[in-house]
């Protein structure tokens, strides 16, 4: 008996930080793939034409979240087109990138967010104010200038010139460090 008293007790480990480390591994392991599933250019998903080459002029006409209508045309320099969706997790992920872009840049380069078949205006409205974006924002009703600059998956993002011509069409998460080096590869800013 005088044996079992020189033990120490066996010290539990806290439920709670146990379910910090799962929360910390699940957190860690979502980033990696929300990281993977943007990080490449795949050829033919990233350029919307199989050909690779970017779909030509863009001077199609939309309309802006407060119920104007517009046009590329009406938007100096550069034009940087994300195609979003509430539904879209990779889209959610990369809205604050876009935001801190747009906010770095002023109007060097004008950033303009577009919701793809926005369903539930009110999700998205609560989206776009849980992530803080700012930059212009407007509606793709039936998906046709999605499909009209070249989108094939979400989220894309299409890089028009002052000129308005479509120079390039990536598919897929762009974060800001990417963001910001195509910026500058396609513009010079």
């Amino acid at each position: 008996m005088a044996h079992m008293r020189d033990k120490a007790p066996i010290q539990r480990t806290p439920e709670w930080l146990i379910g910090l480390l799962i929360a910390v591994v699940i957190v860690t392991v979502g980033w990696f793939f929300l990281r993977s599933i943007g990080a490449g250019d795949d050829p033919v998903l990233g350029d919307g034409d199989p050909t690779g080459e970017p779909s030509g002029s863009a001077n199609a006409d939309f309309l802006l979240y407060d119920g104007t209508p517009a046009g590329f045309e009406d938007f100096e320099g550069p034009i940087v087109v994300n195609f979003w969706a509430s539904w879209c997790p990779a889209c959610v992920v990369e809205l604050p990138d876009f935001q801190a872009v747009s906010a770095e840049l002023g109007d060097a380069v004008t950033i303009i967010g577009v919701n793809v078949l926005p369903d539930d205006r009110e999700a998205a409205e609560a989206l776009i104010a849980q992530t803080g974006v700012e930059y212009q924002l407007a509606e793709d009703e039936g998906g046709q200038l999605f499909t009209e600059l070249g989108g094939i998956a979400m989220p894309t993002t299409v890089f028009i010139d002052a000129d308005g011509n479509v120079v390039d069409v990536h598919s897929g998460t762009l974060f800001r460090g990417d963001l910001r080096e195509r910026i500058n590869e396609l513009f010079g800013i």
